[in-house]
């Protein structure tokens, strides 16, 4: 049923997060492809679910965006490392916008963490490149475990 590790995982995570199978391709009576009409609706969710994250803590919205891009929408993890950066910049930008409004800035923290965080950005992004899909996937999982290991303690 399953031709490798990677394809046990797709059918866990769109099992437990949305409860349907993708993999497989439903035909309505029109004969419409019924797998790309959910995917355009699971990613107006994701969409949506990533807004939510970015608005309520902050940020967070790359947990969301970059397992989905990868096991639902079929993307490399390269291509959902860099899709995933586009898709947040916006949705940061609004949340900023909000944030701003309602006067909840520090703002002798904002310029420095701006400042490492752009020359930080350059250095990773070249980087995303030359790092194999396999540890992308790793470093990143570790990075996820980490920081909600982090958030518990």
């Amino acid at each position: 049923m399953f031709y490798n590790s990677l394809h046990l995982q797709n059918y866990i995570f769109n099992k437990s997060l949305f409860g349907i199978n993708l993999e497989k391709s439903w035909q309505n009576s029109k004969g419409d492809d019924m797998n790309i009409r959910n995917k355009k609706i699971l990613t107006g969710i994701l969409g949506f679910l990533t807004g939510i994250c970015n608005g309520i803590f902050g940020a967070g919205g790359g947990i969301i965006v970059v397992p989905t891009l990868i096991h639902i929408i079929g993307l490399n993890e390269h291509e959902a490392h860099a899709t995933a950066l586009a898709v947040i910049l916006p949705i940061s930008a609004v949340s900023a916008v909000i944030y701003y409004r309602n006067g909840i800035y520090a703002w002798d923290v904002i310029y420095k963490v701006i400042i490492g965080g752009i020359l930080g950005s350059i250095i990773g992004s070249k980087c995303l490149g030359a790092i194999p899909p396999y540890w992308l996937r790793k470093i990143f999982s570790i990075f996820m475990v980490l920081a909600a290991l982090r958030m518990i303690v």
